[in-house]
C-alpha cells in the first residue's frame, strides 16, 4: 500500500545507513527515546555514504507519513491512496482543528476560533467589551497593530 515504507526502498535505506538506529535491534527492545525518533525525529543531519550525495536530515516515520499523504490536499493523493483517506467536516471542533478542551475555554462567550474568525474591526469593538483588567495591554496592542 504505502510503498514509499518498505524495505529495500530509498527510505528504508536512509534509516538503516543514517548511523542512528542498529539495525540488529528488535523494535521490542527501543527505548521511549528511540522511538521517539524514529516516529517524529527531525533535524539530525545524517551523511548516506554514496557518492555525490548531500547531507540528508533524518525525518521520523510519522511526520513523513503525514507530509506525503495528511497534509496534501485529496485531489493530490493517488488514487491507491484515496482509498484509505477520508476527509471530512468534523462536527466537534467544526473545522477549527483544535481540541474540545481548547475549544471550551472562552473570553466573553468566545473561544479562540471564533475571535480568529472575526473581521478586524468586528474584532476591535468585540474585544473592547473585555473588562478583565489582564486583558488591557493585549486589546491595546490589537488595537495599535490594527490602525
Amino acid at each position: 500500500m504505502f510503498s514509499t515504507f518498505t524495505v529495500e526502498t530509498w527510505y528504508w535505506q536512509k534509516h538503516l545507513v543514517s548511523g542512528i538506529f542498529n539495525p540488529d535491534k528488535k523494535l521490542m527492545g527501543y527505548t521511549n527515546t528511540e522511538w521517539e525518533t524514529l516516529l517524529h525525529g527531525k533535524d539530525k543531519k545524517i551523511v548516506l555514504p554514496l557518492k555525490n550525495e548531500p547531507v540528508k536530515y533524518f525525518e521520523g516515520v510519522v511526520d513523513r507519513f503525514r507530509r506525503m499523504y495528511l497534509k496534501k490536499k485529496i485531489n493530490q493523493l493517488s488514487n491507491n491512496v484515496k482509498k484509505f483517506i477520508t476527509i471530512t467536516h468534523c462536527k466537534a471542533c467544526n473545522r477549527a482543528r483544535l481540541s474540545q478542551q481548547v475549544l471550551n475555554c472562552e473570553i466573553n462567550g468566545y473561544n479562540i476560533a471564533q475571535f480568529a474568525a472575526i473581521e478586524v474591526g468586528e474584532l476591535i469593538k468585540v474585544i473592547e467589551t473585555i473588562k478583565d483588567p489582564i486583558a488591557k495591554p493585549i486589546i491595546s496592542n490589537i488595537k495599535t497593530e490594527s490602525c
